[in-house]
């Protein structure tokens, strides 16, 4: 307190102490966290950080407060601490925090199917495109359920729109199987229509029943844009919202995607990582 800096442990011990000053049941969680620094299905060789449960009517839920602090952003080969509160890491869903955070001890998963260690290292790191797909109604259950059964190979990115939707149902995953039906269920108040494009061109229209759009669909060709019609004051145009990769169950590798994913952002709260300002 005096220095006023501090790492992981020093944020989750304050808190934790905060907590139990209001009343409140908390415990100091330690852990493996794909934060800052991170390569993707790396294997981690010990817990690299701290955050907090806190039981809030009965109920444990998960704080992270030094990634809710700000972030880490790398500044000429070196680590510097950006201060900028994200109330997204107060009370995470757990089934959203697990693909960031792996509590060593289990319980602290806080869900009925714990993935273990080697499970985490090989989940896909979508810690910030899972965020916003629960803003868009998206089902973090199935996204979890796929995930854990090894079935998520990379989180389909969900690009910019001028309208907002209910993503009711869509294939999570980036790549589809060709000749292996998906379906698309989306809710939007505003937009016009949906519509797939293949890559010959060729586009297959959702039907409409008042504000929901459905479809469904085989995959064909190598790849498989979903749109949303939209209108202006200057009339009608069309927003490309989802680009998904198609491969074929005989083919040994997943074709490479040129699809533009969105780069997580370097988040601080590794023990090695530098101190940080209270």
């Amino acid at each position: 307190m005096q220095s006023k800096l501090a790492v992981c442990e020093g944020y989750s011990n304050i808190f934790k102490e905060l907590c139990i000053a209001a009343g409140l049941e908390s415990e100091k969680v330690s852990g493996y966290a794909k934060g800052y620094g991170y390569i993707e299905k790396k294997s981690f060789t010990r817990t690299n950080h701290a955050w907090n449960v806190v039981k809030i009517d009965n109920q444990w839920r998960i704080f992270d407060v030094t990634w809710a602090s700000g972030y880490g952003k790398n500044v000429d080969g070196k680590m510097v601490s950006i201060s900028e509160f994200d109330e997204k890491w107060f009370d995470i869903e757990p089934k959203i925090a697990i693909f960031s955070h792996l509590p060593e001890d289990p319980k602290w998963q806080l869900i009925s199917n714990t993935l273990t260690l080697k499970q985490f290292e090989k989940c896909p790191e979508i810690t910030h495109l899972i965020f916003e797909y629960k803003k868009l109604g998206g089902n973090i259950n199935k996204i979890y359920e796929d995930a854990y059964n090894g079935r998520l190979l990379k989180l389909i990115n969900l690009k910019e729109c001028a309208v907002s939707m209910d993503l009711f149902q869509i294939p999570y995953n980036l790549y589809l199987y060709g000749d292996s039906q998906v379906s698309f269920k989306i809710q939007s108040e505003k937009a016009i229509g949906f519509f797939l494009i293949e890559d010959n061109g060729a586009k297959q229209y959702f039907l409409k029943e008042k504000d929901t759009f459905s479809i469904d669909y085989i995959p064909k060709g190598k790849s498989l844009t979903v749109n949303v019609i939209v209108e202006n004051n200057h009339g009608q145009y069309n927003d490309e919202i989802l680009e998904y990769q198609i491969y074929y169950r005989g083919n040994k590798k997943v074709q490479n995607t040129n699809t533009k994913i969105f780069k997580p952002i370097e988040r601080t709260g590794f023990y090695s990582g530098a101190h940080e300002s209270l």
